[in-house]
């Protein structure tokens, strides 16, 4: 589960990084204020903590989505 949730917080990293800069850049903000939450941590661990932000909702849509009820084993070959 945490796998998945690592994957979907990875895949939708970018494009909405990629949307906030633009919106930021549109409103005159700079990009690394946001980054780095006014300067609180340096560049490289606030891009870790923002990669957490969305990993926190992508394990609750993990957890959600995953079929439990199929996990539980192999199914048998016979039907029963």
């Amino acid at each position: 589960m945490a796998s998945m949730a690592a994957i979907v917080a990875t895949l939708c990293y970018w494009p909405i990084g990629i949307a906030i800069a633009l919106l930021l850049a549109l409103l005159g903000l700079p990009l690394d204020a946001f980054v780095t939450f006014g300067g609180a941590l340096n560049r490289y661990a606030g891009m870790a903590a923002w990669w957490l932000v969305f990993f926190a909702p992508a394990l609750v849509y993990a957890a959600l989505v995953l079929p439990w009820e199929q996990t539980r084993g192999f199914p048998s070959q016979n039907g029963k």
